[in-house]
């Protein structure tokens, strides 16, 4: 039942995710983030991004990243996968002091959910 429970969860995650595929993709990691690869996925709308962190090994538990926002004057709600708690912050901010991603865990992921504040 466990099992069924985790493969129906990522099926759910992947057909939210599914839509912004058409999109823009950038890679937010560079060689500094060694043990971190995180990728930004861009809906067509330009309205909603979806990130995808990947954490394989290494002593850094977290890292900071700037993301790409075409409409920096919006202001955008973000919430991590499973997480019912969301945040708002300024397309400025995003764009230039970035997000803090946390993954404790070595071999862990994550999915940050953003889309733009009505």
């Amino acid at each position: 039942e466990g099992d069924r429970h985790l493969f129906r969860e990522a099926v759910d995650e992947y057909k939210r995710l599914r839509p912004f595929l058409p999109g823009q993709r950038f890679l937010l990691t560079g060689p500094l983030h060694q043990d971190w690869e995180i990728w930004q996925f861009v809906h067509p709308s330009e309205e909603a991004f979806a990130l995808l962190a990947f954490r394989e090994g290494g002593q850094i538990s977290g890292v900071r990243v700037e993301m790409c926002v075409p409409a920096q004057d919006r202001s955008y709600l973000i919430q991590r996968s499973g997480a019912d708690g969301v945040v708002t912050v300024s397309g400025v901010e995003l764009a230039s002091d970035g997000i803090m991603l946390c993954l404790p865990e070595q071999r862990s992921s994550d999915v940050i959910w953003v889309t733009a504040a009505p």
